[in-house]
C-alpha cells in the first residue's frame, strides 16, 4: 500500500511541525495533523485512531525522532510514548478539524480550542474561573473576551494534563489554579495561535 494512501485511510490528510523549540521552555516539538472530513467524531472519541495516526506519522522523514516509539495510554486515557532509547513525553489535544501531539523530553501537557464567539456559559464562568479572572474577563471587549476564555481555559486544561489528572473529576477545581503570566508557581505556561480561530497553550515545570 503506498504511503499516501495509506495516510487517507487513516484520515490523515497532512500535517506540518508548528514549532521545534522555544527559548522560555524544554525543547518541544508540535505536530499539527490534518483529519479528513468525516473522522471528526472519530477523533474526538477514539485514542486508536490518535495512536493509527502517530504510527504513520513515525514514518516521516522529518519526524524520524520518533521512529522508534509506542503510543500507549495509562489508566486514565493519558497517552504515553515507550521509547527503549530515550525519555519522551506526549500530550494530545483536538481542535477544529486537527489533532494536535506536543512532544518534549520533559513532562508536558496540551491543549488546543477553537476560539468561539458566543463564549462560555456563566455557570461554566464560574467554576473555571477565579474571581480575579472573572473580573478581567468582564472588563474585556467581546472579541477580546473571547479569547482570554479560551485563554485561561486550554491553560487549566493543559495543567491537569501535566499532572495527569482527569477533567471531570477536577472541573470544580480549576478556579484554584492561577494560569496568570506572574503568577509564582514551580509550573509555566506558553500559550500562542496556530490560526486565527486555534488557541494552543502548553504547561510544563519551571527551571
Amino acid at each position: 500500500m503506498s504511503e499516501a494512501r495509506s495516510r487517507q485511510q487513516a484520515g490523515l490528510m497532512d500535517y506540518r511541525v508548528i514549532c521545534a523549540h522555544m527559548r522560555s521552555f524544554p525543547p518541544v516539538v508540535i505536530i499539527e495533523v490534518a483529519i479528513a472530513p468525516g473522522s471528526n467524531e472519530l477523533v474526538s472519541k477514539s485514542s486508536g485512531l490518535a495512536a493509527y495516526i502517530f504510527d504513520i506519522l513515525k514514518q516521516q522523514a522529518d519526524l524520524k525522532f520518533i521512529c522508534d516509539t509506542t503510543l500507549d495510554y495509562g489508566p486514565i486515557g493519558n497517552p504515553i510514548l515507550i521509547s527503549k532509547k530515550c525519555d519522551l513525553f506526549i500530550s494530545i489535544s483536538y481542535a477544529g478539524g486537527h489533532i494536535y501531539y506536543a512532544i518534549s523530553n520533559s513532562p508536558i501537557g496540551l491543549d488546543a480550542e477553537m476560539i468561539h464567539g458566543e463564549g462560555l456559559y456563566t455557570s461554566a464562568m464560574n467554576r473555571v474561573f477565579s474571581l480575579r479572572e472573572q473580573y478581567i474577563h468582564a472588563n474585556l471587549s467581546k472579541d477580546l473576551a473571547a479569547l482570554y476564555e479560551m485563554f485561561v481555559w486550554t491553560r487549566k486544561e493543559a495543567h491537569l494534563k501535566l499532572h495527569g489528572r482527569e477533567l471531570s473529576k477536577y472541573l470544580d477545581k480549576l478556579s484554584d489554579i492561577e494560569v496568570s503570566a506572574s503568577a509564582k508557581s514551580c509550573v509555566q505556561f506558553v500559550s500562542f495561535l496556530v490560526k486565527v480561530d486555534v488557541l494552543i497553550s502548553i504547561c510544563f515545570y519551571g527551571y
